[in-house]
């Protein structure tokens, strides 16, 4: 059994071991970051960074190393953000915020929110060597944009910081953009500047000064609300009076509408009567002719009928004298031979004359008349 037990023991003192050693000959490098091996016994030979000892090559997951000669020196691949800001109440921690110069010289404590990213790992370890990466931030980093935000502040009155906040913002961060990427291989994502924390007395004069304008802000928003009250108060009565004078119109156009309409319907009615007495005038022009047609055919016809009369009458006269002169002519020649047999004609040469020697007689008799 004492065997047993000793065995046993003999067997977790090794399995323990075998732990340990493995725990300290392998490290774990995290998601979100690679790892980068520190030799001491390393040279120029074993492919190292120039100028440091760092084994050029990049390593993930879990990786074996020698506890003795060999460190594990880790970057992250994400942004690291930093807040560096001065202590409130009830806090344990570091005063980060960062004391410029004005133009004057009066010291201000500035709030500042930087974001970076790693994006050289080479370059970063030629620059800092094996510090961590939150070290090169909060102190390397925290330097350099100290003195960048300095000398740029330096160039402004401790009374337009404030006012110029965002222009000092923007050229702190053109500067350290360029030498952090270009130097220090580090990516400058973002930098703000926070509260700004001005001398007592300084900051007295702004409060006043703000006040003042404050004051005068108000007045001329009190201003452009009267202004708005009154012109709202003109439009009114402007609409009103727009309003009235087109219902006026309305009202003239509607009376105007009436009188006109009165006058065409007297017009229309004039335009009627004028018709009817047209109609009326060609009717009655059209009886009178038609009446003088009519006389005028009386009149033709009467003096056919006249003509027809004095043409009976003429004919009549004319016929009668005719058989008158027959007859006397017949009792002519009977006086001269009444043996003789006599065709008396009318002496159109319808007939003969006479017999044998008739002609000569009736001849003679008329001339002897």
């Amino acid at each position: 059994m004492k065997k047993f037990i000793t065995v046993l023991l003999c067997m977790v003192v090794i399995i323990v071991g075998i732990v340990i050693v493995y725990a300290a000959t392998h490290e774990t490098i995290p998601a979100g970051f690679v790892g980068y091996v520190y030799d001491r016994t390393a040279n120029a030979d074993d492919n190292v960074i120039e100028g440091t000892s760092v084994i050029d090559e990049e390593r993930t997951g879990r990786i074996r190393v020698n506890p003795v000669t060999q460190d594990v020196l880790k970057y992250p691949t994400t942004i690291v953000s930093k807040n560096w800001t001065c202590l409130e109440e009830g806090d344990n921690r570091t005063d980060m915020s960062m004391q410029i110069a004005s133009k004057e010289g009066k010291n201000i404590d500035a709030d500042i929110y930087i974001s970076v990213r790693p994006v050289d790992i080479g370059r970063i370890i030629k620059a800092f060597g094996t510090k961590s990466f939150d070290s090169i931030v909060d102190n390397d980093i925290y330097g350099l944009c100290k003195g960048k935000l300095s000398s740029v502040t330096q160039a402004y009155s401790v009374y337009d910081i404030q006012s110029s906040r965002t222009e000092i913002q923007q050229n702190v961060f053109d500067i350290l953009f360029d030498t952090l990427r270009d130097v220090y291989g580090v990516e400058l994502v973002r930098l703000e500047l926070g509260t700004l924390n001005l001398p007592a007395d300084i900051q007295s004069k702004i409060d006043q000064k703000t006040e003042a304008q404050n004051e005068v802000e108000l007045a001329r928003l009190d201003r452009e609300k009267q202004d708005e009250i009154n012109q709202k108060i003109v439009d009114e009565q402007k609409a009103k009076s727009e309003k009235e004078t087109i219902q006026r119109k309305a009202e003239a156009d509607a009376k105007a509408y009436e009188v006109e309409k009165e006058a065409q319907a007297k017009i229309e009615a004039q335009k009627s009567a004028a018709e009817v007495a047209r109609i009326q005038r060609e009717e009655k022009e059209a009886e009178q002719k038609t009446q003088v047609e009519i006389a005028r055919m009386k009149v033709e016809e009467a003096q056919l009928k006249k003509e027809a009369e004095l043409e009976s009458q003429k004919t009549l006269t004319e016929e009668y004298f005719r058989d008158r002169e027959l007859d006397v002519k017949e009792k002519a020649v009977s006086a001269i031979n009444g043996s003789v047999k006599t065709i008396i004609t009318s002496g159109d040469g319808e007939g003969y004359s006479a017999l044998i020697g008739i002609k000569e007689i009736v001849d003679s008799i008329g001339g002897t008349k």
